[in-house]
C-alpha cells in the first residue's frame, strides 16, 4: 500500500504574551520592556504518524489534546514549530463552519474557489456543480451572497464541495456534530460511499459511533503525544478511560466540591455530591448521562427531568444522592458525564469525569453475552395454544 502521508517528529508550540493592562500607565511602560514576559504552550510533542492510502483514522482525545491542531498542520493551514509533513495527494479538510467562504461573494463563486484552492479545475467543477446543489439542497439560494446565509446553509455548502469532489485526503474536525440530522446522516453515508474507493479519511468526532462506522484505526491524542495508535474498539477504550475516576474533587470558585460513583451495597449505581452556594440556589441541580466502555450513552436524567419539587428543605450547602434504581448495570466499566447547576447557571459540565466498575453478577456470562450493557425487568409468559390472543 502507498504512502500518502508522513509525519515525522512533528512539534507544535505557540509563544503567548500577556497583553492585559488594567491602567493607561501599565500599558505605556510596558512599551519600553525588552524582555517581555510570554508563555509557552506546547500543544503537541513528538507526533510520528504513517498513513497508508485508503486508511480512516479517527483522531481522538479530550478536549485540548492537540487533536484540532494536528488536522491544521496536516492541510496546511498552520506551519509545525518543529518536524514535517509530507503529503502526497489532494487534501480537502473541512474544520470550522465557513472556513474559506468569503461573505460578499455568492454561493457559487464560492464552490468555484473552494474547489480551485482543493486543486480541481473549472472544467472538473463545472461537471459536479448540479449535484453539489442537489447535495446541499441550496440550488435557489445559490447566487445571493453568503454573508445573507444562515451557519446552517454555508455549513451544507461547504461540506457539499468536499463530499461530491472526493478529493484523495478527506480531513474532518467534528464538523458532524452541527447541522440538522437529516444532512448529517446524508453526509455520513456520502462519506462511507466515497470511502469504497481508495481514498484516505481523518475524522476528529467526540461520536463514538461515526467512529465506529467509518475508520479502521484509531489515533488517541493526551495532552499533545500519541497515547495509542491502532485497532478501533481498543481505542476508543484508551480515549474514555483517560478521563475520571471514581471520585472528583473541584477548587473553591466551583459551587460543586465533590462528586464520586461507586456501587452500593445491593449492586446499584449511586451518585453521592457536595456542593456550596453563595446564596440559596433555585434548585441543586445534579445531571448526569451514563456511558458504556465505548463511550456510547446508555441514559441520564437531571432533577428537572425528574420533576423534583424546588420546595424542597435545602440551604445553600449541602449534598445530593442519587440512587439508579431502573434500569440496573451489569458486570462491567461504565463512566459517568456530569453537568451541575443551579436551575440558572451552569457552573460545571465534563463529559466521561468519572469511571466505575460494577461488579454485581444477576446473570450467567453466557446470558449476558450479546444482550447489552442494561438489565431489564419484563413480564415474559407463556400462552397455551388455543388462548392466543390478536393485539
Amino acid at each position: 500500500m502507498n504512502k500518502i502521508i508522513e509525519i515525522k517528529a512533528l512539534s507544535k508550540s505557540y509563544h503567548i504574551k500577556s497583553n492585559y493592562y488594567d491602567t493607561l500607565r501599565k500599558y505605556l511602560s510596558n512599551l519600553f520592556i525588552l524582555n517581555k514576559k510570554e508563555t509557552i504552550v506546547t500543544a503537541l510533542s513528538n507526533i510520528n504518524i504513517s498513513i497508508d492510502e485508503g486508511e480512516k483514522i479517527g483522531i481522538i482525545g479530550l478536549n485540548g489534546s492537540g487533536k484540532s491542531t494536528l488536522l491544521k498542520i496536516i492541510s496546511g493551514i498552520t506551519p509545525p514549530s518543529l518536524g514535517q509533513v509530507i503529503v502526497y495527494g489532494h487534501v480537502g479538510s473541512m474544520l470550522e463552519v465557513g472556513t474559506g467562504f468569503h461573505p460578499e461573494l455568492t454561493g457559487r463563486e464560492n464552490i468555484y474557489m473552494n474547489a480551485a484552492l482543493l486543486g480541481f479545475d473549472k472544467k472538473y467543477v463545472d461537471s459536479k456543480i448540479q449535484e453539489i446543489f442537489d447535495f446541499a439542497d441550496a440550488e435557489k439560494f445559490i447566487d445571493i451572497p453568503v454573508k445573507k446565509y444562515s451557519s446552517g446553509m454555508i455549513l451544507r455548502i461547504a461540506l457539499s464541495v468536499i463530499l461530491v469532489l472526493n478529493p484523495e485526503i478527506l480531513v474532518i474536525d467534528e464538523i458532524l456534530a452541527v447541522g440538522d440530522f437529516l444532512f448529517k446522516e446524508k453526509s455520513v453515508d456520502k462519506i462511507k460511499a466515497n470511502l469504497t474507493n481508495p481514498k484516505t479519511l481523518l475524522i476528529v468526532s467526540h461520536n463514538m459511533d461515526q467512529i465506529k462506522n467509518l475508520c479502521d484505526r484509531v489515533i488517541v491524542l493526551n495532552k499533545g503525544i500519541i497515547i495509542y495508535d491502532g485497532e478501533v474498539d481498543e481505542g476508543i477504550r484508551q480515549y474514555v478511560g483517560i478521563a475520571g475516576s471514581t471520585t472528583k474533587t473541584f477548587g473553591q470558585d466551583c459551587a460543586l466540591k465533590f462528586i464520586k460513583a461507586f456501587e452500593n451495597k445491593n449492586g446499584l449505581l449511586e451518585l453521592y455530591a457536595e456542593y456550596n452556594f453563595k446564596q440559596i440556589p433555585l434548585i441543586p441541580n445534579l445531571g448526569f448521562v451514563v456511558s458504556d466502555e465505548f463511550g456510547n450513552p446508555l441514559f441520564g436524567t437531571n432533577a428537572d427531568v425528574l420533576n423534583k419539587d424546588v420546595n424542597l428543605n435545602y440551604n445553600s450547602s449541602g449534598a445530593i444522592s442519587i440512587v439508579v434504581q431502573q434500569p440496573t448495570l451489569k458486570a462491567g466499566n461504565y463512566y459517568i458525564s456530569v453537568w451541575f447547576g443551579d436551575g440558572i447557571t451552569n457552573f460545571f459540565e465534563e463529559m466521561n469525569c468519572l469511571k466505575i466498575s460494577i461488579n454485581q453478577k444477576n446473570i450467567s456470562d453466557k446470558l449476558v453475552k450479546g444482550t447489552g450493557p442494561i438489565n431489564i425487568i419484563c413480564d415474559y409468559n407463556f400462552i397455551p395454544v388455543g388462548h392466543t390472543t390478536t393485539h
